[in-house]
């Protein structure tokens, strides 16, 4: 069946007293609030048909717009998201909540597709929740032709961006998916977008005079502190600082590594903490995240949910939650402390979130060290996919592509030389373009070698781009970190918004130190001594010629700490 006509959806009576009251009533179905001022703004818009761009940090809050606005609306609102973790997390909190919800994911079972189609296709108020390769099957399309569209909406819609420091290439198309549902209207959100991107996004998902709802990430309950914070000092400053602030709290770390070894120091100063990592096992996560969700106030350290991994979301990644900070938080958090600094603003913001959830003061600190961006730099060319392996991939698939027949990830893996969870990735990323397609471990090319080809190079100067907008990302953190004015205002100006003067609640503008004074970040002189008195001052051979001081070459940890020594393999 066709979709409907656009006059159908974009058509709506005004909203009248009786309809607020009923928006009150469906958040609190939902177990939420009633709407606040921003989250109106898009409920009229969405019942009004008109357009919405939403730019809320707080997850809870973007949610709460969209599902309530659904439980208004004749049609089925088609919420499309790239993370299947999320999808699945809400539809099981909507379900218990007996919300009409279904879940349209690739590796969905035959028999529950089946009942999840024949639902949509009656049609009425329902939550459809799909993952951008779901959406593009047509009995997909079939289904929600019949049932018509209400509202589609596009979480995370900064990835349909070229300048955003995340992609989803599916998202390129979105503006001629709306076109084919039958142009409903739109409800375009993400959480954290500097003003020029704002723009992009309305241009490239066509909304047509969208109301804007935006909030900034500063709230007025947060205060801004950042200390240059170098070794072996950072560790001993943190345990001291911990001591200081009120709990509970979060500490944030580059590497499960990192949180591991901070965590073990808090605990052998008699300070209550938990850990939460990909190194852990998924019950362990569990219990560690329950513990500290209702236990006595204690210290998080964990590595984010929101670090940078392929920057590709929902590519590549793993299929649970391993990161901190998607799930439901404790509001009453006193603190975030980034013991390392971010890879970019944008995930920075996305963080400081956690804290302060009640309203009441909370304090964001980042202990920053140059050393940071390198290691921020090594991880993201690990985790970045290439430009090349596309390139070795489409001529790997030209044989098949000219046979018209599938080829296993396996053959393709051995084919191109990489691992077989490169290759995963690899032909998940071509396969979110329509390329190709993956079914029982197969691949198949869906278009001509030649197109095949020009979609590989296109592609790669996508990931190039992606990998340059990186570059600028830490850049921006070692700008800020290092910034002697105004945190606030610096934040303010990478947003585009305006600046403000002598705020109060950063280190720089508060007149007096938010935390600690600054010799709390000097190393400790007694630990010092004690270290060097185990070692004897050696003569060094050929010591290097000018730039570096003896005696940071006798550091431990330094680059210079080993110069002199005599190699296993021969030489110096």
């Amino acid at each position: 069946a066709a979709a409907p006509p656009a006059s159908a959806s974009r058509v709506r009576g005004a909203l009248d007293p009786d309809d607020w009251l009923r928006a009150d009533a469906a958040a609190a179905r939902l177990g939420r609030p009633a709407p606040n001022p921003d989250q109106r703004v898009a409920i009229r818009a969405a019942r009004e048909g008109q357009d919405c761009l939403v730019v809320l940090p707080d997850d809870e809050q973007a949610l709460g717009c969209y599902q309530t606005s659904a439980l208004l609306l004749a049609q089925p609102t088609v919420v499309l998201s790239p993370f299947a973790c999320e999808l699945r997390r809400q539809h099981a909190a909507l379900l218990e909540r007996r919300i009409a919800v279904v879940c349209l994911l690739a590796e969905l079972p035959i028999e529950e597709r089946s009942r999840a189609l024949a639902r949509i296709a009656k049609g009425g108020a329902l939550l459809i929740l799909c993952s951008p390769e779901a959406l593009r099957e047509a009995d997909v399309r079939r289904a929600l032709g019949k049932s018509g569209v209400g509202l589609f909406v596009v979480e995370e819609a900064h990835c349909a961006c070229d300048s955003a420091h995340e992609l989803r290439p599916s998202y390129a198309e979105l503006r001629n998916t709306v076109q084919r549902l039958g142009t409903p209207p739109v409800m375009a959100l993400t959480r954290i977008a500097p003003r020029t991107l704002r723009g992009e996004i309305c241009e490239r998902l066509g909304l047509t005079g969208p109301a804007i709802v935006e909030r900034s990430p500063m709230r007025k309950n947060l205060s801004i502190v950042t200390r240059l914070a170098r070794g072996e000092a950072r560790q001993a400053a943190l345990r001291r600082m911990v001591s200081r602030l009120k709990l509970p709290g979060l500490i944030l770390c580059a590497t499960p590594h990192d949180a591991d070894s901070v965590h073990t120091a808090l605990r052998a100063a008699g300070m209550p903490s938990h850990r939460f990592h990909a190194g852990m096992t998924a019950e362990d996560r569990a219990l560690e995240q329950t513990s500290f969700a209702i236990g006595e106030p204690s210290v998080m350290v964990a590595v984010s949910a929101f670090a940078p991994s392929s920057g590709v979301p929902g590519i590549g990644e793993p299929s649970g939650v391993v990161g901190f900070g998607r799930d439901a938080l404790r509001p009453d958090l006193r603190f975030v402390i980034h013991y390392q600094s971010p890879a970019s603003i944008e995930q920075y913001l996305r963080e400081i979130q956690c804290a302060g959830g009640d309203g009441m003061p909370a304090t964001c600190v980042l202990l920053h060290e140059s050393s940071h961006r390198s290691l921020h730099e090594v991880m993201l060319a690990q985790q970045r996919l290439r430009a090349t392996h596309l390139a070795d991939l489409g001529r790997a698939l030209e044989p098949s592509a000219l046979a018209g027949t599938a080829i296993t990830i396996g053959s393709l893996a051995l084919s191109i030389g990489q691992s077989r969870r490169t290759t995963d990735r690899l032909t998940a990323l071509l396969a979110d373009t329509g390329a190709i397609s993956r079914a029982g471990g197969e691949v198949r090319v869906s278009c001509p070698p030649q197109e095949l080809f020009e979609i590989c190079r296109k592609l790669g100067l996508q990931l190039y781009a992606l990998r340059e907008q990186d570059s600028r990302g830490l850049a921006a953190v070692t700008a800020f970190a290092e910034n002697p004015s105004c945190k606030l205002a610096f934040l303010q100006r990478y947003l585009g918004e305006l600046e403000l003067v002598a705020c109060g609640r950063c280190d720089t503008c508060a007149g007096e130190d938010l935390l600690l004074s600054e010799e709390s970040f000097a190393p400790e002189p007694s630990a010092r001594r004690a270290a060097a008195e185990q070692f004897s001052v050696r003569p060094m051979l050929n010591p290097p010629t000018s730039g570096v001081r003896l005696d940071d070459a006798a550091l431990p940890g330094s680059k210079l700490a080993s110069y002199g020594r005599p190699n296993p393999r021969g030489g110096r």
